[in-house]
């Protein structure tokens, strides 16, 4: 299963622009390079630059004319494959990184600080449980550390890697998509279910296929960070969260990484929602008690976040085509670099900290 886009088609995102052309009087029945060229003449579209900060910049002012990314901006499928599987910080935030953690030591400092929490600086910062709970470190420091740090290629995504060597990883559409289908489920317009009982910290869900509807997938989301509010052990143990998502996202993604040790995690959308879900679920019906999920490592959009991304799906082509996931994915993270973590994305289990920046 391919992830979806929600991109307009090719004639939609032209169609858009058609009540402003001297043209056409109707949307077209394909959208050639004539089509684009005229277009273009008429100044409803532009080509934007090669550097991908700098064309989401360019798409961020285009107004309502179309964006056209050149060439160099496409990913195919099987490329996609590739750059999704390469887990590094070529193509991914690495929010383990040295530097990433010093400075998001300094974060978790200064946000104890403003809200008047308690709080130990470690003496040696290292990647270990013990300083993740001392710092009351949050996956938020860590993104925003690793965004502020950003040099080379724009990140697609960002990922962490536990003691036990498997690397947890997602991508900024899959964290989106996620967070859409939990509002779906709340809406009662996606069929997810949720296991009744949680057992041992993990529970199963089941969610049906969005492009086979004869298909459901079931899978487990483990080691659910479930602490009392005050447990400084949450902030060590959500790096151990884990699914068993079989859908073929996961699947084809992840467990083609056959040259690892240890394969990795990769957090689908369909995974997204479900943290999402039982998170929301354990809060209202207090079933574990005071125990709580009160981290999420799955970042949601702001409003400037949301804005970059409709233009994306409304009014950006590459040449004659609409962007596919990861193409979106490269863009939303250059336009995170330039801007910044805070512009695009938001942590719904830590605000504050962000209020408090």
């Amino acid at each position: 299963m391919k992830e979806a886009s929600g991109a307009k088609s090719a004639v939609d995102i032209v169609s858009g622009v058609l009540k402003y052309s001297q043209k056409y009087n109707e949307a077209p029945t394909a959208v050639t390079q004539e089509v684009i060229a005229n277009l273009m003449y008429e100044n409803l579209a532009f080509t934007t630059s090669t550097d991908p900060r700098v064309a989401a910049q360019q798409i961020r002012s285009a107004g309502e004319k179309i964006a056209i990314l050149p060439l160099e901006h496409r990913i195919t499928y099987a490329h996609g494959n590739k750059i999704i599987k390469n887990i590094s910080g070529q193509h991914y935030l690495n929010l383990d990184a040295a530097p990433v953690l010093r400075e998001s030591v300094d974060l978790a400092d200064r946000f104890a600080q403003m809200a008047g929490k308690e709080y130990s600086r470690p003496d040696e910062i290292r990647l270990n449980d013990r300083v993740m709970e001392m710092t009351g470190m949050y996956p938020y420091f860590q993104q925003k550390a690793a965004t502020n740090q950003r040099k080379g290629k724009p990140a697609i995504g960002f990922y962490w890697t536990p003691q036990d060597g498997r690397p947890r990883f997602t991508t900024w559409m899959r964290c989106i998509k996620g967070h859409t289908l939990y509002g779906m489920y709340v809406g009662k317009a996606f069929d997810m279910e949720l296991e009744k009982k949680i057992y041992a910290d993990t529970i199963r869900a089941t969610v049906p296929s969005q492009t086979h509807p004869d298909k459901v997938y079931d899978f487990w989301i483990k080691h659910l960070p479930i602490f009392e509010p005050d447990d400084r052990r949450q902030h060590s143990q959500w790096r151990w969260l884990e699914t068993t998502d079989n859908n073929p996202d996961s699947g084809y993604r992840a467990g083609a990484h056959k040259q690892r040790k240890r394969s990795p995690v990769l957090f689908t959308s369909y995974a997204v929602a479900a943290f999402d879900a039982i998170a929301v679920r354990i809060r209202h019906t207090k079933e574990c008690d005071d125990r709580k999920i009160m981290i999420n490592p799955f970042p949601q959009l702001t409003p400037n976040g949301r804005e970059i991304l409709k233009r994306l799906r409304n009014q950006t082509l590459i040449i004659n085509k609409p962007l596919n996931v990861t193409e979106m994915d490269r863009i939303i993270g250059a336009d995170t670099d330039v801007n910044g973590y805070d512009h695009n994305f938001t942590n719904w289990t830590n605000r504050q900290a962000q209020k408090n920046r």
